[in-house]
């Protein structure tokens, strides 16, 4: 009866420390809230890490210049929530909400400034990991698409500031070296094969000699010359 009784209380305790939020990019909902109160860097802090510890929010990103808050929810009922938290709040107050396009601009950019980047510093800079309190899943899914739009849009110019080929890839750690390392070994062997130029330009040797093996181009000039 003890052993089952401490089995129990294992398993909830582990069934329990996995409740959280979930960010789901294609179902989840954007608000933009203005508001009175937060015109400071605390403030905003403030606003933004109680709103995502009562689950009102999965993420949130408050712009003390502006007062204006950006909530990502998973339904609207939780906008209301927000609001009534806000007025309760001191020295805080709701004034008015509307719903935003959640693009992969718009989180990007909410990302990226909560973690203290201004827009002309995106590409000059990887995201930082924004730890969601408890939540190891939900910042590590965040940050992972942060990770990814942010390649698809600033790689290259980021390459290009760092000296770099223009499409030579990134190394990103995202806390699981399994997965980062097999994946930055795959973007090297797309890279190869895909930009034969580059890689000779900043490595000295041909894509034969890098993998063993002719680049299609060079085939197609070999054919071309037989003719």
């Amino acid at each position: 009866m003890k052993k089952l009784l401490i089995l129990f209380v294992f398993i909830s305790s582990t069934c329990f420390s996995q409740v959280g939020p979930v960010f789901n990019f294609e179902k989840n909902k954007a608000y933009k809230i203005t508001m009175k109160g937060a015109d400071n860097l605390v403030k905003a802090d403030n606003i933004e890490r109680q709103m995502e510890k009562l689950q009102l929010a999965i993420f949130s990103f408050v712009d003390p210049t502006t007062s204006m808050g950006y909530f990502i929810v998973d339904n609207l009922n939780k906008i209301q929530e927000i609001e009534k938290t806000l007025n309760n709040e001191k020295d805080f107050s709701f004034s008015s909400f509307e719903e935003i396009p959640l693009t992969e601009e718009s989180f990007l950019e909410m990302y990226m400034k909560r973690g203290g980047f201004e827009k002309a510093e995106f590409s000059k800079n990887i995201p930082k990991q924004i730890v969601m309190g408890p939540y190891q899943e939900l910042s590590s899914s965040l940050y992972l698409k942060a990770l990814i739009v942010w390649e698809k849009k600033y790689k290259n110019a980021f390459n290009k500031l760092q000296g770099l080929p223009e499409h030579y890839p990134v190394f990103f750690n995202t806390g699981n070296p399994e997965y980062d390392n097999a994946r930055y070994g795959q973007a090297k062997e797309d890279w190869i094969k895909n930009y034969p130029d580059e890689v000779e330009k900043i490595t000295g040797r041909s894509y034969k000699d890098a993998t063993g093996m002719e680049h299609s181009k060079d085939i197609e000039k070999k054919k071309s010359s037989n003719k």
